[in-house]
């Protein structure tokens, strides 16, 4: 009799149980450098300015950091080596960490940068 009412009251227990907190994703230093490096990748491997665009409205709040990455490597000309592959990433990155490090000095003064 016992063992019948456990069984009959455990699947209850599931719906009493907290909600979940979702932690919301804050991106940091670390994650802008890899997102400018892969945006140099994506167009190594020849995806277009409109993919990387399409891309970069799916990364709402932070579409407009992502779209300027995609601006700014895809204004660059086209390298013709891997050194020059190279060359880009390594500058891509360098202005993502850039911004990044930039970013409390804006706070301080006043300016919200997203």
């Amino acid at each position: 009799m016992r063992a019948l009412l456990l069984v009959l009251l455990l699947p209850g227990c599931g719906y009493f149980r907290p909600a979940p907190v979702i932690v919301p994703f804050v991106p940091g230093c670390v994650d802008y450098v890899s997102l400018a490096k892969a945006v140099v990748d994506g167009r190594k491997r020849g995806q277009s300015r409109d993919e990387q665009r399409l891309l970069a409205a799916q990364t709402s709040p932070y579409d407009g950091i992502h779209r300027a990455m995609v601006e700014s490597v895809y204004d660059w000309p086209r390298p013709t080596s891997d050194g020059a592959w190279l060359i880009l990433a390594t500058e891509a990155a360098q202005a993502a960490e850039a911004r990044c490090m930039n970013r409390p000095a804006a706070a301080l003064q006043g300016r919200f940068i997203p």
